[in-house]
């Protein structure tokens, strides 16, 4: 064999060697990367429209705010079934005062009276206060009525009664009472 051949064999092998590299390379890199590439545009593709949309969404919402505030009658409402109070504990006194006024009315006594940790709901302080007294059938009646013609931001939570006989009352009722403190409303 000539030197010639050898190395003409060296460069034929070296140039298949390399071709088989850029094609390893090309089938085991560049092609996942550019498949890659295309979903990741893809993807922008579609969370830029998301966004457009949302965007639009947005300004159609904000437009109608803007043109819808909250009118007078709604505040008028608002008024007439809201607490008067700025704090948990003024809300609490006065739905007390109005319980205790009703009961009195009825010829009812309040045996305990104690004020609850408050809650929250949504966003929103609700004060708590319980509430024990005996009474019969009818006081327990006229009671729940009471609490259902209130129209006030006010909700019977937790009611137990407890029947015993005797012979000025047949229950003892232990009432949980909530009281949604609002401080505006919001346009």
């Amino acid at each position: 064999m000539s030197p010639r051949i050898t190395r003409r064999r060296k460069w034929i092998l070296s140039g298949a060697l390399a071709l088989t590299c850029i094609l390893v390379w090309w089938a085991q890199m560049y092609e996942p990367f550019q498949e890659r590439l295309a979903d990741v545009r893809d993807d922008i593709d579609v969370y830029t429209a998301e966004r457009d949309q949302l965007t639009g969404q947005i300004q159609k919402l904000t437009g109608l705010i803007g043109t819808n505030p909250v009118n007078a009658t709604e505040q008028a409402r608002y008024q007439q079934v809201k607490i008067d109070g700025k704090k948990i504990e003024e809300v609490n006194a006065v739905v007390q005062s109005m319980l205790q006024q009703f009961m009195e009315q009825k010829g009812l006594a309040i045996k305990t009276y104690k004020e609850l940790p408050p809650g929250k709901w949504q966003e929103y302080p609700v004060g708590r206060i319980e509430v024990q007294f005996e009474t019969n059938m009818q006081g327990l009646s006229d009671t729940l009525e009471y609490f259902e013609s209130l129209n006030r931001l006010v909700r019977i939570e937790r009611l137990t009664i407890n029947y015993r006989r005797t012979k000025q009352s047949d229950l003892l009722i232990s009432m949980q009472i909530g009281i949604l403190l609002l401080e505006e409303v919001r346009p």
